[in-house]
């Protein structure tokens, strides 16, 4: 984890049986922003950002689908700037 603005950054992979469906994409999404209030944890949906870098073209539409209509951040980073930013 690395540290962003004095707060931590945690970063949890989440495994799909079909990178391709796009349905599947958007339910684990969303149980990723449901779940927030029953783990142990002081995150709110706003702490959380889906990141759909280096996702499939399904995978990418999933999390559109779970984050647009909630107003949840979802963020892609440009791969040219890959490896230099800090």
């Amino acid at each position: 984890s690395e540290s962003f603005n004095g707060r931590e950054i945690i970063c949890e992979e989440i495994k799909l049986n079909n990178e391709n469906d796009i349905s599947e994409m958007a339910q684990k999404v969303s149980r990723i922003y449901q779940s927030l209030d029953t783990i142990e944890s002081n995150l709110k949906p706003v702490d959380v950002i889906s990141n759909y870098t280096g996702g499939t073209s399904a995978m990418t539409g999933g999390m559109i689908m779970a984050t647009l209509n909630e107003n949840r951040t979802i963020e892609y980073v440009n791969q040219k700037y890959r490896g230099k930013m800090s």
